[in-house]
């Protein structure tokens, strides 16, 4: 499967790295899909980029020297220099986390989609729309090897320009004998809705690897409180995609339920862990689990409720100066 983004979609959606960008990924690099990158859309988004970062900048810049006016000493705000954006811009697409073909800007695309633009052919009936007419011809081209997407919400690609309609009926009958499917959504969140499997961390892979860290404080414990870890544990978790589409980030709930090795009379007992941790979806292993709450819960003999807890709290370093931030994606798997 070929996914075929549009400018639009890439300057839009943060070069796929908004939370619904982000998901994407997952699901693309899940799926084995590759994204096809046509060198049109590639150039057009580097000078967009770069020319929505600079203004971006600029404005910034701008607002703090007006500040500055007003209140007469501020701190300064240290902005991306120009370096900085041509870095960023040059590396944008390297950094998507998915398979990415590149198809070159040819002659014959070019050929092509000029005779379009003469003959007011879609997507080049209106505007002289050159750079439509060589995406197009490259996803015609794409649809020889595989079903190709393609995402964009450039109304001059569907029928009468609606969405709701689909793609212009002289661009399906050009494509009505290929092998390969197409489809075409106009944002991203349409293709995840297409896209979207459902996927669950193994949480008896994940229990096992919990208690290999804390199997032995957990009977600790309960033997210091003159219980014992019996019965069948239960495991809840929530995943959500983040910024890299390899890692998932997510929270769980533990519960494992004790035995009273005393004669009080105990009964319901349980030990209860709420924490975090990030799961790697290649190697399919854990790392950075960490426990935010934890407690032992037992009812007394005369049948009240008893609760012995122990939070856990992050404590950050001690920052000088400005504190360095940066961008995270929480997008909920479920």
């Amino acid at each position: 499967m070929l996914i075929i983004f549009d400018t639009n979609v890439w300057i839009s959606d943060l070069a796929l790295a908004s939370a619904a960008g982000s998901a994407v990924r997952f699901y693309l690099r899940e799926q084995k899909a590759r994204i096809c990158l046509p060198e049109v859309v590639r150039l057009e988004t580097e000078v967009n980029l770069r020319q929505s970062l600079t203004e971006h900048i600029g404005k910034i810049r701008s607002s703090h020297s007006q500040l500055l006016a007003v209140f007469g000493q501020l701190k300064e705000v240290v902005l991306p220099t120009q370096e900085d954006v041509e870095s960023l811009i040059s590396g944008v697409f390297s950094k998507v986390g998915v398979e990415i073909e590149e198809v070159p800007f040819t002659l014959d695309n070019a050929r092509a989609s000029l005779m379009r633009t003469v003959h007011k052919i879609v997507p080049s009936d209106k505007n002289q729309q050159f750079k439509d007419g060589v995406l197009w011809e490259n996803c015609v081209k794409s649809l020889e090897k595989d079903s190709v997407s393609l995402v964009t919400n450039d109304t001059a690609f569907y029928q009468e320009r609606k969405y709701d309609l689909g793609l212009a009926k002289q661009l399906r009958n050009e494509i009505h004998d290929t092998v390969h499917q197409f489809h075409i959504f106009p944002s991203l969140a349409q293709l995840l809705s297409q896209i979207k499997t459902e996927f669950q961390i193994n949480s008896t892979a994940f229990f096992d690897a919990f208690m290999s860290q804390r199997g032995t404080e957990l009977a600790a414990l309960a033997t210091e409180r003159s219980f014992a870890l019996e019965g069948q544990h239960n495991v809840n978790i929530d995943a959500f995609v983040t910024e890299n589409p390899a890692v998932l980030f997510f929270n769980f709930k533990i519960e494992i339920p004790c035995s009273d090795a005393s004669n009080e009379g105990r009964t319901d007992t349980r030990i209860i862990i709420n924490g975090h941790g990030t799961y790697h979806t290649d190697a399919r292993n854990f790392s950075d689990l960490a426990v935010r709450e934890e407690k032992l819960v037992y009812r007394s003999k005369e049948g009240d409720e008893k609760k012995i807890r122990s939070v856990y709290a992050a404590i950050g370093g001690v920052v000088l100066g400005h504190r360095m931030v940066e961008y995270s994606v929480r997008y909920p798997l479920s």
